[in-house]
């Protein structure tokens, strides 16, 4: 087989194009597998894992500063070699526990550490009871409807 001539490519794939999910889905599986050999794992009552993708949406797992740097660091190698690149704008950290801890970090490998984050519509904080945002809200929502149907 001869060796072919290497393509420069100029743009990328449309957004929308059946293309794209595939080939996201290849990337992410890599980021995943290598996550899998190289990542430290987090666990949550006896299930062990290191990060959570669906659709576009991804969330990183770690228990320190350090093993998030260090996975932070395998994303973007690998984002690298696909001609990707971690987007540090539309990217958040949550230190998972950290109030009360006098030094928190404020951004991780350029990413911005904040209290709380959105994930798949859930509000997520970096308190002991990291539901506790969306605990809140669903609770207003049901005295607000429990109001409702007793004024009837």
């Amino acid at each position: 087989m001869e060796e072919e001539e290497e393509i420069e490519i100029t743009s990328g794939i449309r957004q929308g194009c059946t293309l794209s999910t595939e080939l996201f889905k290849l990337v992410t599986y890599e980021i995943m597998r290598e996550l899998d050999e190289k990542g430290e794992d987090f666990v949550v009552e006896d299930i062990r894992m290191n990060s959570l993708f669906f659709a576009d949406d991804s969330l990183i797992l770690a228990r320190t500063v350090e093993s998030a740097r260090e996975k932070i660091k395998i994303i973007a190698e690998i984002s690298k070699h696909f001609g990707l690149h971690i987007n540090e704008e539309k990217s958040k950290a949550l230190i998972y526990g950290s109030r009360g801890h006098k030094e928190v970090a404020k951004e991780i490998e350029g990413i911005k550490v904040v209290k709380s984050l959105k994930y798949l519509g859930l509000e997520i904080c970096d308190e002991e009871d990291i539901f506790r945002i969306q605990k809140e809200k669903i609770i207003s929502e049901m005295r607000v409807l429990a109001n409702a149907l007793f004024m009837q």
